[in-house]
């Protein structure tokens, strides 16, 4: 699940969104000419190729395969097809506003850019709009890819990305809709809020509500996130010991906490010198909680078995007691049952706010 640092890597090794997922060669270095990455690459294959599968499948669904009711003139064109429907009305309000009837129903955003494509290109309203929700379907594919690696890994990220364009609906984000644009915000603000930049999530959280109803739905999460970063030191810890826990160096992981180098150091350090201690002592805590759990699988190093370890031990604990828990994070959970030193050098010797007894704190 996790992809290990290469030994005598450090975190200006690293570049940045996608950039670490295909080395840079030689060459590229001496001409200062940087190639797209390898993920960045299978993204923008896969976003022409289904780009070409759903406008060929339309074709011979509309001319070929027969259809269950007559078509329309326009609906027998590709290029007409894929700007009808809704389109129209996102067209029209992008010449001449709104106005009483079926217009008001739809957002502001997603007209203003194809105004805006129109006036700086020149291009017709037909192009204009369908150049704005593809490219805007391909920068919400590689967002969605970015929060998929950064939370999970680059795996579960390219297959979050294939699910997306295999998905029934995934037609309509080749269509001229609003589907794409609200896509690309909406992933790019969950992976600024995952790095703790909430000046450019805030922005992308406005205007997807610019774009979208669904906009409105981002609000809760959001908050929620806010809610648990409401004592910045301790998710700040935790969201260190989780990047380390995916490979990352020092120096990105220092860039991403908003800490200095010199603090995160410290407290990897400190937990890579009580992983084994921490691993035992919260594994202990699942078996006395839990009849048969499932068996720890290997994370990829000792300090990310300890961070597994903290999550397994928080979710037997919220499992056990219900709602009692539930809105407290697995670091919370650790630092009531470690007597928030899990960090600390010398382990506490008597534990409080908990009943239990874990070996791995004498």
């Amino acid at each position: 699940m996790y992809e290990a640092v290469a030994a005598g890597q450090t975190a200006s090794d690293e570049g940045g969104a996608l950039e670490h997922s295909q080395a840079i060669p030689k060459e590229a270095h001496a001409t200062g000419v940087r190639r797209i990455p390898a993920a960045a690459r299978s993204i923008i294959v896969l976003w022409t190729a289904s780009r070409v599968a759903v406008v060929l499948l339309g074709w011979l669904m509309s001319t070929r395969l027969g259809w269950h009711r007559v078509l329309d003139p326009w609906q027998r064109q590709p290029w007409t097809a894929l700007t009808g429907w809704d389109s129209v009305y996102y067209i029209r309000i992008a010449h001449e506003g709104y106005a009483e009837g079926p217009r008001v129903a739809f957002f502001s955003l997603y007209p203003l850019l194809i105004r805006g494509t129109e006036a700086v290109t020149g291009l017709g309203d037909a192009v204009a709009s369908l150049a704005v929700s593809n490219i805007a379907a391909l920068i919400g594919m590689m967002g969605i890819y970015v929060l998929g690696r950064d939370r999970l890994s680059p795996q579960h990220a390219w297959r979050a990305v294939l699910y997306l364009v295999l998905s029934p609906y995934a037609f309509a984000l080749v269509l001229a809709y609003s589907e794409g644009v609200f896509i690309a915000l909406a992933s790019w603000l969950f992976v600024f809020s995952d790095r703790r930049r909430h000046l450019p999530a805030a922005a992308l959280g406005l205007l997807a509500g610019m774009t979208r109803v669904n906009g409105l739905a981002l609000i809760a999460p959001l908050a929620v996130v806010a809610w648990r970063r409401r004592s910045p030191a301790a998710a700040a810890v935790a969201a260190a010991l989780l990047a380390r826990a995916r490979g990352w160096g020092y120096r990105r992981v220092s860039a991403w906490v908003g800490r200095p180098v010199s603090t995160v150091r410290g407290w990897l350090g400190r937990m890579a010198a009580n992983s084994e201690r921490v691993f035992m002592a919260f594994t202990r805590l699942v078996h006395e909680l839990e009849a048969d759990p499932a068996p720890a699988a290997p994370a990829g190093s000792p300090l990310a078995d300890a961070v597994a370890a903290v999550g397994a031990g928080a979710a037997a604990v919220r499992r056990r007691f219900g709602v009692a828990v539930v809105v407290v994070s697995a670091w919370q959970v650790a630092a009531a049952l470690t007597h928030g030193r899990l960090l600390a050098p010398t382990p506490p010797t008597k534990l409080i706010n908990t009943s239990w007894h874990l070996v791995g704190f004498p």
